[in-house]
């Protein structure tokens, strides 16, 4: 059983017969545009992670030291490693003092996008709209809830 990847259309009449040359080079560069579909799904993400990498090193972010501790956890005779144990403890002075620092890094590279006003605009007026929850029944009622 043959498989021809060529459409039929009528209104060109020198596409005589199934094995035209026509046909067999419709269907050469239709699989090279296949071919390079598949190409570039491999090669993007590692070209855009590759790209994204290089921004962020040449922006130069200078982020706060992040102390290391020693903690080694037991389990079951498995050793792991937990430096940022401490950081677990969102009450101490000490994560509320990293963070804030994290903070003012972070909104200082936030604040430099000229159109982040602009996207949270569009994004407040698209989630902007009637939400309704499921129906709940009570007896022959149901009840909607709307937010």
């Amino acid at each position: 059983m043959a498989v021809y990847f060529c459409d039929f259309d009528p209104s060109y009449v020198p596409r005589i017969g199934k094995h035209s040359p026509l046909n067999f080079r419709e269907r050469e560069s239709r699989m090279t545009i296949r071919q390079l579909a598949l190409q570039l799904r491999i090669i993007l993400p590692v070209f855009s992670t590759l790209l994204f990498s290089a921004i962020s090193y040449a922006q130069g972010l200078d982020y706060p030291q992040t102390r290391k501790d020693t903690q080694v956890d037991d389990y079951h005779g498995t050793k792991v490693a937990d430096p940022y144990r401490w950081l677990e403890d969102d009450n101490s002075a000490e994560t509320a003092k990293w963070v804030e620092a994290e903070n003012k890094v972070t909104f200082a590279y936030l604040d430099k996008i000229p159109y982040r006003a602009q996207v949270k605009a569009r994004l407040e007026q698209l989630f902007n709209f009637p939400k309704y929850h499921a129906a709940v029944p009570q007896g022959r009622l149901s009840f909607f809830h709307e937010e």
